[in-house]
């Protein structure tokens, strides 16, 4: 089973909100997350249009497309197997923010890192880790 992975580091949103994204899209194959991430946001066809999703697309799609150069796999031979995201160091924005008696304090904003994994689907359960050896 072949692992094709990709990373977008210093992302500038909140880990928090691309969890749920990250959430949504675990366990399904490439070529149905990209659907799902790139959809209008609909409750009826349950696609996901936020700006969270566009980050964790961009990182899907860069995942997808390194299975389709070094491992000759298509997006529907392949599953996301792990998409996460954590927080980053917490980078200062040059600006300042004004508080009380004439002081101020330097504004943070989160980032984070996504990482999606792609996996192609095994043939031996062993390998897999779902069966016994």
């Amino acid at each position: 089973m072949a692992e094709f992975r990709a990373l977008h580091r210093y992302a500038r949103i909140s880990p928090r909100k691309v969890n749920d994204v990250c959430r949504v899209i675990r366990g399904l194959r490439g070529d149905e997350a990209m659907v799902l991430l790139s959809g209008g946001h609909n409750r009826r066809t349950g696609t996901v249009r936020t700006r969270a999703a566009a980050f964790v697309a961009k990182v899907l799609q860069s995942a997808l497309a390194n299975a389709r150069e070094n491992g000759d796999a298509d997006a529907d031979e392949v599953f996301v197997s792990e998409a996460v995201s954590g927080r980053a160091p917490d980078k200062h924005l040059r600006r300042m923010r004004a508080r009380s008696r004439g002081t101020g304090v330097t504004v943070y904003r989160s980032s984070c890192h996504i990482r999606v994994i792609v996996r192609t689907k095994g043939e031996d359960a062993a390998e897999s880790g779902t069966g016994l050896k």
